[in-house]
């Protein structure tokens, strides 16, 4: 009798472990046996790495990205009342730094929560999950419309007065010079990052479908 007990309890805490995940040398080797061609196997170990990587990469990122609303919030705070030319400039690094804070905070959450609901292989756990993810991005979503149309009108606060006197406070075309530097080169930046995003981008893309191409005349 005992021994068939010990059987049961044994055979029902095996049942109640969770189903790890494959490991990812296991999934590597699965996604070869599993796909026909190189370029098939080529496009599911990308995005094995990139489902590996995701959840860390945006954390990272989040962190890094945190620093410059941050700095945003400090700097119009500090110099509120330091720019007569167009009194807008700081409440604008004010209010962009603070939601922009907030939509990282929300990713942050975001990635935490997926990664628990990975790790733990709950199906309630998944609802709520799931339910949690679709109220941050409704919320995230009006956020993002919200500094789209903020970032517009800043556009034109900054750009309007360039350049400022920096020299003379009793000016009325005077603003602070670390005020307004640190506002036209963030814009500014943005453009940059824009435009490096959209060359990148055309790069890869161009990339991509070279190698594509010589996959697929390797394989005929």
């Amino acid at each position: 009798m005992d021994v068939e007990a010990a059987d049961k309890r044994d055979s029902s805490s095996i049942e109640k472990q969770p189903e790890r995940k494959p490991s990812f040398k296991n999934r590597i080797r699965d996604a070869r046996e599993e796909t026909s061609g190189t370029h098939d196997f080529v496009m599911a170990v990308g995005s094995i790495i990139c489902g590996s990587a995701s959840v860390l990469c945006c954390l990272i990122m989040a962190g890094i990205v945190m620093a410059i609303p941050i700095a945003m919030i400090v700097l119009g705070a500090m110099y509120k009342d330091e720019c007569p030319a167009e009194p807008y400039i700081p409440v604008y690094l004010i209010v962009s730094g603070a939601f922009t804070l907030l939509v990282c905070v929300m990713s942050m959450c975001t990635c935490i929560r997926k990664r628990n609901s990975d790790v733990k292989d709950d199906d309630d756990d998944d609802d709520v999950c799931g339910l949690f993810a679709c109220c941050l991005g409704c919320l995230a979503g009006l956020v993002s419309l919200f500094l789209l149309a903020w970032f517009i009108a800043g556009n034109v606060w900054i750009y309007r007065i360039y350049e400022p006197t920096y020299d003379d406070p009793t000016s009325d075309n005077f603003c602070h010079k670390t005020l307004y530097l640190f506002s036209f080169w963030l814009m500014t930046s943005g453009y940059i990052l824009m435009g490096l995003t959209c060359f990148f981008g055309i790069i890869v893309g161009v990339v991509t479908a070279g190698i594509t191409c010589c996959v697929a005349c390797a394989e005929d």
